[in-house]
């Protein structure tokens, strides 16, 4: 089966790789290596697959990246959180001292990074299902488990997922935005708002969505 579901990955088919995509998810979600290999020719071909195999395929590439070369420092994502945390420390600075702020800061990012790493690591389902576990071990982060927006794996799925932002399927602007909004820098994130505010117009599920993006 994973001989088989490399092979269709490699495939010169739109259909074919948007099929395999559903494949890889369900028969080897985490075996990274066959992505690896037709990584660029799967960014390349991800505009003429047909709708939903592109979310599909949008989530597998977005969680090679992030296991791979791990999460984008200069994304907004994370500069939000680091900005909301800094505020809130500064309103209590009669409690703690500069220092503990700043470590407090470091680790709430810490903390959202590690969230973040072991979900895309491990798959939505499998973290969901093991997140009230007592059990649970976060990962430990260095600095090899971040990279920069300027990596060109990371440029490669921007440029493949910034067409996406139009598509007429609200699903698909979604997953297109995720990427933007994990891996894109703060300067480059403006171009998933327009999108976002057309979805706005479609079902309310896409609304519900859209609004209660962090």
């Amino acid at each position: 089966m994973l001989q088989i579901v490399g092979l269709l990955l490699n495939d010169h088919s739109p259909g074919v790789v948007g099929a395999a995509a559903s494949a890889f998810t369900s028969v080897c979600p985490n075996n990274f290596s066959l992505i690896g290999r037709n990584y660029r020719r799967l960014c390349e071909i991800l505009p003429d697959v047909e709708e939903w195999g592109q979310i599909i395929l949008i989530g597998i590439l977005l969680r090679y990246v992030i296991a791979k070369h791990g999460l984008v420092k200069e994304s907004v994502m994370f500069s939000l959180s680091s900005k909301d945390v800094g505020n809130l420390e500064e309103d209590e600075s009669h409690i703690a001292s500069k220092e503990d702020s700043i470590y407090a800061i470091d680790k709430t990012v810490s903390e959202l990074a590690k969230m973040i790493f072991q979900c895309y690591i491990e798959g939505p389902d499998e973290y969901l299902s093991r997140s009230s576990s007592t059990k649970m071990v976060a990962p430990k982060l260095d600095a090899s488990q971040y990279t920069s927006c300027s990596n060109d794996v990371v440029k490669i799925l921007l440029q493949s997922t910034s067409p996406l932002l139009w598509s007429n399927n609200s699903a698909v602007v979604l997953a297109a935005a995720s990427v933007h909004w994990i891996m894109a820098s703060k300067e480059h994130i403006k171009r998933i708002v327009k999108p976002l505010l057309f979805v706005l117009r479609s079902s309310s599920a896409s609304r519900y969505v859209v609004c209660n993006i962090p």
